[in-house]
């Protein structure tokens, strides 16, 4: 490789590292203790679900760009016809504190994140991911709910659910559609929720937010500095 190779690969690497800023990215596994797993029908046999997290959960503020759950260990079919809606939103809903009405939890300030259908067979130990439409945005002052509904026919996998949340989560849920998920219709488990993974980015945390990419100016610099000192050098010869 020539050095007017080197230096104009230096210069290319250094102007990647100005114009894409590096982001944290990651998977935050809420399960709150032992987790009990195949257990869960929520896409099987339920048209309602509710689960409540806490929001010291979440230490930074954030934004989720996924919500997955964890296949148990069986595995059924997809309904031919599935689909289901998931909203999330923020509020001082308290954990073991959520009613028996589905949509006087979900309140009036809440974003459908994904409305999805799922193929296949899943076994143990993968994953069903809902991709957000859009981004949503938390802080670690409030709590989040997770709402998911049936629009389409039922029909899914077992998922691992947790019976030892500590006050971290719990649920709600209805098997049948009874006026819509009102008047008492959703049946509340105050220790158990799904063990859930959020992939997320951090929007907050300054030692991820401002190290990183001043970490990579820093070396986009030096790339810079090299190639402008081998420039030099190859014309001098």
């Amino acid at each position: 490789m020539s050095k007017q190779t080197i230096t104009l690969f230096a210069s290319f690497i250094a102007l990647i590292f100005f114009i894409a800023p590096i982001k944290s990215h990651a998977g935050l596994l809420v399960d709150g203790g032992a987790a009990n797993s195949g257990s869960s029908c929520l896409f099987a046999c339920t048209e309602y679900y509710q689960q409540v997290y806490d929001g010291e959960l979440f230490a930074d503020n954030f934004t989720i760009s996924e919500v997955s759950f964890f296949v148990g260990n069986t595995s059924d079919k997809w309904a031919d016809n599935n689909e289901w809606e998931l909203v999330l939103s923020v509020d001082n809903y308290s954990v073991n504190n959520l009613t028996n009405d589905f949509y006087e939890n979900l309140g009036a300030d809440y974003k459908v994140f994904s409305s999805q259908s799922f193929v296949n067979e899943l076994q143990q130990p993968e994953l069903i991911t809902f991709v957000g439409d859009q981004d949503f945005s938390i802080g670690s002052d409030e709590d989040l709910l997770l709402s998911i509904r049936a629009l389409g026919d039922l029909g899914g996998t077992a998922l691992v659910y947790d019976t030892y949340s500590q006050g971290e989560f719990s649920q709600a849920f209805s098997y049948i559609n009874v006026n819509n998920a009102n008047n008492e219709s959703l049946v509340t488990n105050k220790n158990q929720g799904l063990v859930t993974m959020f992939g997320y980015e951090a929007t907050t945390d300054s030692a991820v937010k401002v190290s990183e990419p001043t970490s990579g100016a820093v070396f986009a610099l030096s790339l810079v500095f090299l190639a402008g000192r081998l420039y030099k050098r190859t014309n001098s010869i």
